[in-house]
């Protein structure tokens, strides 16, 4: 089956060192002055809570996220909070020289010096090894911790530990909803964000709500909270929660969230110009943002990077680095992208054909409710493709099922043939018509085609008396 789009990778002293205060950081408590005025501050967004310099030594200093003078000369007098930021601005490259390893050194001075969301940023870091070893474990001790405190935003970084799996901790999208709604409840926009989009996709044991999501990602964004306005940009590009599709609006929010530091918003203006959606395409402009975020550890900077290697868009063709970006994503906890590992090595490109190391793949992610990886897997049971196990379409219609309920609309159009042949399941073509016209409205081009099809043949002739 063809992988279809969404419809949406130092010196040892530092290390140690970083080891070392992330130990501290798991274990030693900060003032409860300094543990509520980080509450607030979200990555990547620039801002902080109402009072950030609450706690810490010497005169308070304004230090806006982008200035890069008046950070240095605040954090040089022991402004934690700038510190914050101006780790924040080393980290993305706003107004600093990109340097994750001076980043992770600027949030371990805020970190020393008491403030919590300092220890927060430096443990996720770590968690993804920007300019520091990689310990995922290491991290989830530290949001841990400080969510016991009482930390608004480390609460909304745990939650992620249980949502994707980082750490060590098993996958609990509900353990995930109630830390987010812990961190949203304490004023933390990213842990707001979060919760609106459990909402949005109807996870953790939430009923799908897109105005409820809708409005948290509002909330945030008024914040200049840049994550939450990607969500909104989103929000415009499908037409989701009542609202109708406006490329111009999601391109101004990928555009604003961009600037003020989410590389997700970034990936999202590349594919914007990528595929010509709401500006002139753009192939060149989209590679080099791909680019920068997967230079930045953004997976799914990497996975899209992949793509247009595995076209030739912009680039020339190239399946075997295709799969090693996609690799890179998987291992990032990017799940599409593992499912496009999967995929390569079900169709051998870009590296050895491995059907049982992709069954095993698809297995794994479609246990973890990934359901696109329950679609792939019903295709290998339907053409007969899973080793030692001859063509099982009704173990197929199983699958397929599972996506389509789950609005993964490749698993839509895949039931909508079990239906119209009879394989597998009682053959209805009035079911599969139905099924066809669902993926044909949820952007399935193929199902469009065959609707379209059907449309010009007319309606079956009755056999004659």
């Amino acid at each position: 089956m063809r992988f279809h789009r969404r419809s949406i990778v130092i010196g040892r002293s530092f290390s140690v060192a970083i080891s070392v205060a992330l130990a501290a950081c798991a274990s030693t408590a900060p003032s409860p002055a300094n543990t509520n005025s980080a509450s607030t501050v979200t990555k990547p967004a620039p801002f902080t809570s109402p009072d950030p310099t609450v706690g810490e030594k010497g005169p308070s200093l304004s230090c806006s996220f982008g200035d890069a003078t008046k950070c240095e000369e605040a954090c040089a007098k022991n402004q934690w909070s700038a510190c914050v930021t101006l780790g924040r601005m080393y980290e993305d490259g706003k107004g600093e020289k990109r340097d994750e390893v001076k980043a992770a050194a600027t949030y371990k001075l805020a970190c020393d010096g008491g403030l919590a969301v300092g220890c927060v940023e430096l443990g996720y870091m770590v968690q993804h090894g920007k300019g520091v070893t990689k310990d995922e474990v290491a991290a989830a001790a530290t949001f841990k911790k400080y969510c016991e405190l009482g930390n608004a935003y480390a609460c909304a970084r745990e939650g992620e530990d249980y949502e994707f799996g980082f750490g060590g901790a098993a996958k609990d999208p509900t353990k995930a909803t109630e830390l987010y709604k812990k961190a949203c409840d304490g004023g933390d926009s990213w842990g707001c964000t979060h919760l609106g989009a459990m909402y949005e996709y109807g996870r953790g044991g939430l009923a799908t709500d897109e105005k409820r999501a809708l409005e948290l990602y509002m909330e945030g964004c008024t914040k200049k909270a840049a994550w939450s306005c990607t969500h909104v940009g989103a929000m415009y590009e499908y037409g989701k929660a009542g609202l109708g599709k406006d490329l111009a609006k999601a391109m101004s929010y990928y555009a604003q969230a961009c600037e003020d530091g989410d590389g997700h918003a970034c990936i999202h203006v590349g594919a914007m110009y990528a595929w010509g959606k709401g500006v002139a395409k753009d192939e060149s402009k989209a590679i080099g943002i791909y680019e920068d975020a997967c230079h930045r550890k953004y997976a799914f900077g990497c996975e899209e990077l992949g793509v247009m290697y595995e076209l030739g868009k912009g680039v020339p063709k190239d399946p075997k680095h295709a799969f090693e970006l996609f690799k890179a994503a998987c291992e990032e906890h990017d799940p599409e992208a593992c499912v496009r590992v999967a995929h390569d090595y079900e169709a051998g490109l870009g590296t050895t054909a491995d059907l049982a190391k992709a069954v095993s793949m698809y297995e794994d992610f479609c246990q973890t409710k990934f359901l696109l990886a329950c679609v792939h897997l019903g295709w290998l049971y339907e053409s007969g493709k899973v080793p030692g196990v001859g063509k099982d379409p009704k173990k197929a219609a199983d699958y397929y099922t599972d996506g389509c309920d789950h609005k993964v609309v490749a698993g839509c159009y895949r039931l909508a043939r079990l239906y119209a042949t009879g394989k597998g399941v009682a053959k209805d073509e009035k079911k599969a018509s139905a099924l066809l016209q669902l993926a044909c409205d949820h952007g399935y081009p193929t199902a469009c085609a065959e609707l379209e099809s059907e449309k010009a043949k007319g309606p079956p002739k009755k056999p004659a008396k």
